[in-house]
């Protein structure tokens, strides 16, 4: 009862765009990676490198945060200069638009790719648990590691572009 209630309700309110994406159809695709990475970081990795010298990742860790950062700084500048420089943004209060506009596909898209930084973002706390620093992971790392991709999920089925014109 519940799946069928689910799915009538993502479909009736959820964004018609997005939901053929890679993630977007349901929430429990997030809901399993995040629980896979919580399992994974806290239980399974730190009993298997116990007894382990520590990996030397220093030049991945370099790699993949460079890519990460470039990422995100793409995300960044995609969404700045979709909402925030145009000239008919409303910095109050601005609307969801909902239309096939190449701007609000934009805008999502970029949303998109951030929901995907968001899941790989894990990997970091993957590469400081194969370090063995994972006595540097607090509790609220990983409540910032499992609330965002779901977090961003939600901002993206139900309302992941901005409008164009001012609604007052």
């Amino acid at each position: 009862m519940s799946k069928k209630y689910n799915e009538k309700y993502y479909a009736r309110y959820g964004d018609p765009r997005t939901s053929q994406w890679l993630l977007m159809d349901n929430p429990i695709y997030v809901f399993i990676l995040v629980a896979a990475y919580f399992i994974i970081t806290k239980w399974i990795l730190p009993r298997v490198t116990r007894n382990r010298n520590p990996f030397e990742l220093k030049k991945l860790t370099i790699v993949f945060n460079f890519g990460m950062m470039s990422l995100n700084a793409w995300v960044f500048y995609e969404l700045l200069s979709l909402t925030w420089f145009k000239p008919n943004f409303n910095w109050l209060c601005q609307s969801v638009d909902w239309s096939n506009s190449e701007d609000a596909l934009r805008v999502a898209k970029a949303g998109w790719i951030f929901l995907i930084t968001a899941l790989l973002e894990h990997l970091t706390t993957v590469l400081i648990v194969l370090k063995g620093k994972d006595s540097n992971l607090s509790g609220l790392h990983r409540f910032l590691q499992i609330q965002s991709p779901i977090v961003v999920w939600y901002g993206l089925k139900f309302a992941p572009g901005t409008c164009r014109h001012i609604f007052i």
